[in-house]
């Protein structure tokens, strides 16, 4: 049985539910662990609903703590919200015996990177790309253990408080990989968060990422499309 989980805060379900939907097409037998705070509802389809306190530090160490405080003991993947799955995901394939799996960086690599974003400052990193500031992404992430996300969490306690509330998950994902390169296997982005616009029909990947608000307006199309759901 492959294990998925997801971190979803707010009112609006229509985008867990989509994914819910999307992973139990392709993969029924599917256990999909929802983690949320108690104004959350539950997502239909999922196998359990975890509650997960607020924390005033903010989104992005919500988000890290809860994968940490759920304390799972085999190979899972972590998804963002905003994706389809669209073939099984087995969580050990993904490791090939190492500790963690991260979503390697492919597209907009040469992009300058943002330093001026929700009224936070992170000017440290004016003038670099994305690919040297962030090169993995935390929207599709496989651990062997909740021992993974306890090392991030420490990771993020250690940086400024900015990054608790914005990019702290990409922040805390660079520097494991800087400290510990020979634990991580990578999960290449055209295969397991293409964007849509990437799409290659002829060989369609393990799960599409609709990143950000334009692509999120396509998610229900691309479910029915690809998905009939």
């Amino acid at each position: 049985m492959n294990t998925y989980v997801y971190f979803h805060i707010g009112e609006e379900l229509w985008q867990p539910e989509l994914l819910t939907r999307s992973i139990l097409k392709c993969d029924p037998s599917a256990q999909i662990i929802q983690l949320s705070n108690s104004k959350t509802g539950k997502v239909r389809g999922v196998s359990v609903r975890i509650n997960t306190e607020d924390r005033e530090e903010g989104l992005m160490f919500s988000r890290l703590n809860s994968f940490r405080e759920l304390k799972l003991d085999r190979p899972a993947i972590y998804l963002d919200t905003d994706m389809l799955v669209l073939e099984p995901i087995v969580a050990a394939d993904c490791l090939g015996g190492k500790k963690i799996a991260m979503c390697k960086r492919i597209f907009q690599t040469d992009w300058i990177f943002n330093p001026a974003i929700r009224g936070l400052d992170f000017s440290e990193y004016k003038g670099m790309t994305l690919a040297s500031v962030y090169p993995y992404l935390a929207c599709a992430t496989v651990t062997r253990s909740n021992q993974e996300w306890a090392a991030m969490v420490d990771i993020l306690k250690s940086r400024d408080k900015k990054f608790y509330k914005w990019y702290g998950d990409q922040e805390a994902l660079r520097i494991y990989y800087d400290r510990f390169p020979a634990d991580v296997a990578h999960l290449p982005e055209d295969v397991y968060a293409c964007l849509p616009e990437e799409l290659d029909p002829n060989k369609l990947p393990a799960i599409i990422h609709f990143k950000g608000a334009g692509r999120k307006l396509l998610m229900e199309r691309y479910s029915r499309e690809i998905l009939g759901l």
